[in-house]
C-alpha cells in the first residue's frame, strides 16, 4: 500500500469565516474613537454637531474618559485602555481566522467553558484592578499600563467570544 506525501503533510486549514456583523462591529470599535478628533481637526460646524453625541456616548461607555489620548489636538472618544482592548479583539479575530486549526486553538476549544471563562476573567484582572486603584487615588495610571491592560482584556474577551461566533457560523 503506497502512501503519498499528502498523507504526511497536513493541509492548511481554510480560514474561519466570521459573520459580516463581527467585522462591522470591530471596525466601528477601532475607527470610531478616532472620528471625534478628526471631526474636530476638520473644524466644520456640522461635524461639531455630530461630535457632541459621539463624545457623550464615549463618556458613558468608557469607565475612565479622563484618560483619553489626544489626536490632532483633541481627545479621543474613549480612554486608551478601552481603545487598546479593541486591538486585543482584532488580534484574536485575525489569529483565529487564519490559525484556528493550530494546537493552541484546538486546545482552547477543548477546554471546559468554565475554564475559558476563568481565563478571560483573569485577563480582565489588571483592567479592573487599575480602574479601582485609579478611582480611589491609589495611583496615577501610566499610559503604557492602560494600553497593556486593555490589550490583555481584549485578548481575554476575544478568546472567549470570537470562537463562539465562528462556531455558530459553522453549525
Amino acid at each position: 500500500m503506497a502512501l503519498s506525501i499528502q498523507t504526511y503533510v497536513k493541509q492548511p486549514a481554510r480560514p474561519v469565516r466570521f459573520p459580516p456583523l463581527t467585522w462591522i462591529v470591530l471596525t466601528v470599535l477601532l475607527v470610531g474613537p478616532v472620528v471625534g478628533p478628526v471631526f474636530t481637526a476638520i473644524g466644520w460646524p456640522v461635524l461639531g454637531l455630530i461630535n457632541w453625541p459621539l463624545y457623550l456616548m464615549g463618556e458613558n461607555v468608557c469607565p475612565q474618559p479622563a484618560l483619553r489620548l489626544d489626536l490632532f489636538g483633541a481627545p479621543m472618544l474613549i480612554c486608551s485602555r478601552c481603545w487598546s482592548g479593541v486591538f486585543g479583539l482584532w488580534i484574536v479575530l485575525l489569529s483565529y481566522r487564519w490559525w484556528s486549526g493550530s494546537s493552541f486553538w484546538r486546545s482552547w476549544r477543548r477546554m471546559p467553558d468554565l475554564a475559558q471563562i476563568a481565563i478571560a476573567l483573569l485577563a480582565f484582572g489588571p483592567w479592573v484592578v487599575d480602574i479601582v486603584a485609579y478611582d480611589h487615588n491609589l495611583w496615577n495610571t501610566p499610559a503604557l499600563f492602560l494600553i497593556l491592560s486593555g490589550v490583555l482584556g481584549g485578548l481575554g474577551a476575544g478568546a472567549l467570544l470570537l470562537p463562539l461566533t465562528a462556531r455558530s457560523r459553522e453549525a
